[in-house]
């Protein structure tokens, strides 16, 4: 019995420590999520266009950070992500927030794909963003925190990327973006947690038959 809730010890402690990680607050007095560290888009597949503002870096747009510079996209520009350590699902409330700084708030274009090889994507739809009330390199931090629905992604359904066409502003120029972040992700274990959480459920059933001898 005590190797046995060993073992149940040792599986919870597994899971538990899935997916665990700090929290990032983005936003400001008028909208803001506590996203999880890991909630952000990991890697860019595909990109035409752009350029790079007040610092900005394609390792800037990946890692939640809205003050250090952004890309603008014009007409014709695109970049599109891959969630890798985790996946953004349809559940309740809004699903994805996708951050642009600038006066007044721009809009995008938005596509989600269940592949990451830059192909699936679903058709395009224009978004609004909303200022948060925050700032961005000293720019409003505007946002569009948008329902996996819009696109025909049922229910607890999940998406691994999302591309972002920009649109130029008449005045202010393109898109300026500086970051993705799931509101509702579910994480992918890494290879070694997959291993002991493996060994742990397996030795959990070899002890569960052994008590019933």
């Amino acid at each position: 019995m005590k190797r046995f809730l060993i073992v149940l010890s040792a599986v919870i402690m597994i899971l538990g420590t899935v997916g665990m990680a700090n929290a990032v607050l983005i936003g400001g007095s008028s909208w803001s999520y506590d996203f999880d560290s890991t909630a952000f888009v990991d890697s860019v597949i595909d990109s035409s266009g752009g350029w790079y503002w007040s610092g900005g870096t394609e390792a800037g747009l990946l890692n939640g950070n809205v003050n250090d510079g952004g890309i603008a996209l014009y007409d014709g520009d695109y970049m599109s992500f891959a969630f890798i350590d985790n996946s953004v699902y349809n559940g309740a409330g809004a699903d994805l927030a996708i951050f642009e700084a600038g006066f007044p708030a721009e809009d995008f274009i938005v596509s989600v794909s269940f592949l990451t090889n830059n192909t699936g994507w679903t058709s395009p739809i224009q978004y609004s963003t909303v200022y948060t009330g925050g700032s961005a390199s000293g720019y409003n931090l505007n946002v569009v925190a948008l329902d996996l629905s819009d696109f025909g992604i049922g229910s607890n359904m999940a998406i691994s990327a999302v591309r972002i066409d920009g649109i130029t502003h008449p005045t202010l120029g393109g898109t300026d973006l500086v970051a993705i972040g799931g509101m509702n992700i579910s994480p992918v274990p890494e290879p070694a947690t997959l291993i002991l959480l493996g060994s742990g459920l397996a030795g959990l059933a070899f002890f569960r038959k052994k008590m019933k001898k």
